[in-house]
């Protein structure tokens, strides 16, 4: 219990416990002052959100609840202590035993509790539960419960005021005020400032907000739902990956995070420029000191393909999914009546012109999860499909078309009206035109019909989408300037959609026009929905509507990945098993690192290939320390040749001479030496091997005879010996040929001339193996991004995305690369090409539209470089070794490579 002592410390001593309560308990009592929880309507509703899942064990469907002290301690006396959770966790699965005089008053969660009470059925009395908040009730129902704490306004209580004023006696450790100030907020304020307090780990990204009072206004409540959905995660993980540098963190002020907010250094010209400006007159991050630092810094903001967000870009960007509706009011040609802002009876018109798909065998399932139930809707369905293609087309309209929706709030006498920009006959075609990919009606959608446009037609489809009356928007004179702009496209005959200028300017604009790029094709029908289907197969689930929403938010507030921010590599062919579809290709869309097949495939592909070289390596350890071996033998008996041999030879030169032996003499033979040269002395031989005299008598010619077996079995061990120094040698050939040594392995074996043209020839073929394996293994890991790069050229964007990459010229294993963006030239671009040829870089790019790749130092045009990307074999590898920077800091003749980047960073801010 001393767990749950400090937690209710923690939070001013009215928390007490987070149990598990039976719907039917009879203790369970509704305090009947709160009748906006008694509405039928919000309990329909939530009939309908518990189809995708009750969410119980969510800490925001939690309800509060306050007790007597002396029940509660009653209460958890009679249940195991595992029953209670701590503060806004999960509790334990088993339910609290509720005596009968033990009283639980709850008001803000009736509709819950009744919604509940409906959706689960009555025969499944262990999965009718709710997870409640037991306050303690002498503290908590004033401030809970109380209405007139609830709508207290007054200037004094304003969130902002109050919350600092909290803050301050917080940083001033005075906890007895500021539990008071605390029980004077209203419960939307204190919930909104735990989220706040909660948000501690985001660390340097609350500097975009200078203080609590602005915090307070463009949050109110969406740092609660950030918790939940882990977009904090997202803006930390964008932040982390900035200030990370090695095993030290960079300093990121206010000032920081409000240049960088909204920014894409990897996407746009003018914020790759801005940030280049910034970083070079120490604008931003000034903190840091160090040269070497800034410049890798650099790399990593130029790495950033997304917008940079932040706490506000939260904020903002929630509010304009708002708006999103009002700009499909404007865009569809629908002959429904419709209300501005009414998003369900939008969604009917949009399913009225939905086409659907041409089967459909959509399967209703009930799952049931820790206590969560959903109707779950497998992936053929066609209700599902439609919910799919709809957010395909909300996430075009909101990266394309959000700055219709620009509403600026106007003062007028006596009444308040807000404006809107009407589109254009551009943005209607160009919507149109994406809505019919996305699989709707094309008769049925949009203003502009290629054929049979009539004057009162195109009227009347243009009065149709004006909005209520409450807007400002001159209808009549939008329509007389739209028809007349179409009657002059007419006359000139230009087929729509039209193809609005594809420069810089129009990739980005400010955070409320979401930039269009190569991230607005990815928000394509099949693959969008085909990442859903990924997801479903490897997580073993089905796609329900709220996998489709999730991924929704993730396609829109898509995070970085340090992994693949600055690691393209170069890989340009492959086997015909090998190569991949670019149309079913998801790394170019897919947000999480951990989902999707051809993920873990790529991964298991490479950890199979790290276990084979890793093998080889071992492999090649091993034949290293067996010729070692070998050869360390074959030093020791050829030491033990010559070692008998000098022997011999000292005993034929005794028995000539008739010496004594010498006293420092410690060979194994010596005592047959002795034998030998005291034999030697007597007058008569032997007529066999050695002389022996007739007088001597029989004890020494036994002597005699045993030297003379003892030196036959010395010149037998002799033969032997050499026999095998030959044989070791001959067996030597074929054992070399199947091992890898290296260089001063062979040189070690001296006297062995012979092997060294085996070792070179095997040392040649296995530097040919190496390089084969690297190439693999870069094709394996590659081939995907390269694709990916190659269609991001594709899309027309102006100037060439090219690749530099360096590879090892031993074992052809890229060990760096930098991704870098060359401006379009005319007249220039070969040139400068074949430049970075001589350097020694092997490019990936495109000129204007078409894709292009340097192949032997010529430019070959190659429309089917997606579809059939050329053979490996055949691509030319350029090889450059970059000067290093040392260790202490110094150049090591680094200067040359980080001032041509620097140069070529400068030329592109100056045009």
């Amino acid at each position: 219990m001393a767990a749950r002592i400090e937690t209710a410390s923690q939070h001013g001593g009215f928390f007490l416990a987070c149990v598990k309560i039976s719907l039917d308990s009879d203790s369970l009592h509704y305090d009947g002052k709160s009748d906006r929880c008694e509405k039928e309507s919000k309990i329909e509703k939530l009939l309908l959100l518990f189809d995708d899942g009750c969410h119980r064990n969510r800490p925001d469907n939690f309800i509060n609840a306050v007790i007597s002290k002396n029940a509660f301690e009653k209460l958890r006396d009679d249940n195991p202590a595992d029953n209670f959770g701590a503060w806004h966790q999960t509790p334990k699965s088993l339910l609290v035993n509720i005596a009968s005089n033990i009283e639980i008053i709850y008001g803000d969660g009736y509709s819950r509790i009744q919604a509940a009470r409906e959706y689960i059925p009555q025969e499944q009395k262990e999965n009718r539960w709710w997870v409640v908040n037991l306050i303690n009730q002498d503290i908590g129902h004033d401030y809970r419960f109380s209405q007139s704490n609830r709508n207290n306004h007054s200037t004094a209580n304003r969130p902002g005021v109050v919350v600092r004023h909290y803050l301050e006696l917080t940083s001033q450790k005075n906890t007895t005020a500021a539990k008071q100030v605390q029980l004077g907020l209203t419960k939307d304020c204190r919930k909104d400032l735990k989220a706040i307090m909660g948000r501690k780990d985001l660390g340097d990204a609350l500097a975009a907000l200078k203080d609590i009072s602005g915090l307070w206004v463009q949050l109110k409540g969406a740092t609660h739902l950030m918790s939940l959905q882990g977009y904090d995660a997202r803006i930390r993980s964008v932040f982390d990956f900035i200030r990370k540098d090695g095993d030290r963190t960079i300093e990121v002020d206010t000032q920081d995070v409000k240049l960088l907010e909204s920014r894409a250094p990897g996407q746009s010209p003018e914020d790759r420029d801005f940030v280049i400006k910034h970083m070079v007159d120490k604008v931003l991050f000034k903190s840091e000191k160090d040269d070497q630092a800034r410049e890798r810094l650099l790399t990593r903001l130029l790495s950033i393909t997304n917008m940079i967000p932040t706490l506000k870009t939260y904020s903002t960007d929630i509010i304009h999914l708002r708006e999103i509706i009002n700009i499909l009011n404007l865009l569809l040609d629908s002959k429904q009546k419709r209300v501005a802002g009414d998003r369900k009876e939008d969604i009917d018109m949009l399913k009225c012109i939905w086409k659907g798909p041409e089967t459909s065998s959509a399967v209703v399932v009930e799952d049931r999860r820790d206590g969560e139930f959903a109707k779950l809707i497998m992936q053929s369905g066609e209700l599902n499909t439609f919910e799919v293609q709809l957010y395909s087309l909300i996430l075009h309209v909101m990266r394309n078309h959000t700055k219709l929706g620009n509403v600026a709030a106007k003062t007028a006498p006596g009444k308040r009206k807000n404006g809107i920009n009407e589109p254009t006959i551009a943005d209607l075609n160009t919507f149109a035109e994406s809505a019919r990919t996305l699989g709707f009606h094309s008769d049925k959608i949009g203003v502009l019909s290629p054929d049979k446009v009539a004057q009162l037609t195109f009227k009347k489809a243009l009065r149709e989408i004006a909005p209520s009356e409450n807007w400002e928007y001159d209808i009549e004179f939008a329509v007389d300037m739209q028809y007349a702009a179409y009657k002059q496209i007419v006359k000139q005959r230009i087929v729509p959609p039209f193809k609005l200028k594809n420069d810089a300017s129009s990739h980005i604009r400010n955070r409320h026009g979401k930039p269009v790029t190569s991230i607005i094709d990815e928000s394509a029908s099949h693959l969008f929905f085909r990442q859903l289907v990924n997801d479903a197969t490897i997580g073993g689930s089905s796609i329900t509507s709220v996998s489709i929403r999730m991924e929704f938010f993730r396609r829109f507030w898509k995070p970085v990945d340090p992994g693949t921010a600055v690691s393209w590599e170069a890989c340009k062919g492959a086997d015909t098993e090998d190569r991949v579809d670019f149309v079913d290709t998801p790394s170019m869309y897919s947000d999480d690192t951990n989902t999707g097949e051809w993920k873990r495939s790529g991964e298991g592909g490479i950890a199979a290939l790290g276990r084979k070289l890793q093998e080889a390596q071992d492999q090649n350890a091993h034949y290293a320390s067996e010729i070692g071996r070998y050869s360390q033998q074959i030093e020791w008996l050829r030491k033990e040749c010559e070692g008998k041999e000098a022997y011999i030879q000292e005993l034929e030169a005794v028995n000539k001479r008739g010496e004594e032996p010498t006293a420092q003499s410690h060979s194994p033979t010596s005592e047959i030496l002795l034998m030998y040269r005291e034999s030697a002395r007597l007058p008569e031989a032997n007529s066999d091997v050695l002389p022996r005299s007739k007088s001597i008598p029989e004890e020494t010619n036994s002597n005699v005879l045993r030297l003379e077996e003892n030196i036959r079995s010395l010149l037998r061990e002799l033969e032997v010996a050499k026999l095998r120094r030959k044989e070791i040698k001959k067996n030597m050939e074929p054992i070399i040929q199947t091992i890898i040594i290296n260089e001063q392995t062979a040189k070690s074996s001296h006297g062995l001339d012979q092997l060294n043209e085996v070792f070179a020839e095997q040392r040649d073929r296995l530097l040919r193996l190496q390089i084969e394996r690297s190439k693999l293994e870069v094709h394996k890991m590659t081939l995907t991004d390269c694709l990916s790069c190659a269609r991001y050229d594709l899309l027309g964007l102006r100037g060439v995305e090219a690749l530099f990459y360096e590879r090892d010229p031993l074992t052809g294993v890229v060990v760096s690369q930098m991704p870098l963006r060359v401006p379009l030239v005319s007249g220039g671009l070969e040139a400068k090409f074949k430049k970075l040829e001589r350097e020694g870089y092997l490019v990936i790019g495109s000129k204007g539209g078409n894709p292009y790749y340097l192949f032997s130092g010529n430019f070959l045009e190659v429309k089917s470089f997606i579809a059939d990307p050329p053979a490996l074999e055949n691509i030319t590898f350029f090889v450059q070794q970059p000067k290093r920077l040392s260790a202490d800091g110094g150049d090591n003749g680094a200067g040359k490579f980080k001032s041509k980047r620097a140069r070529l960073g400068k030329r592109r801010v100056v045009r």
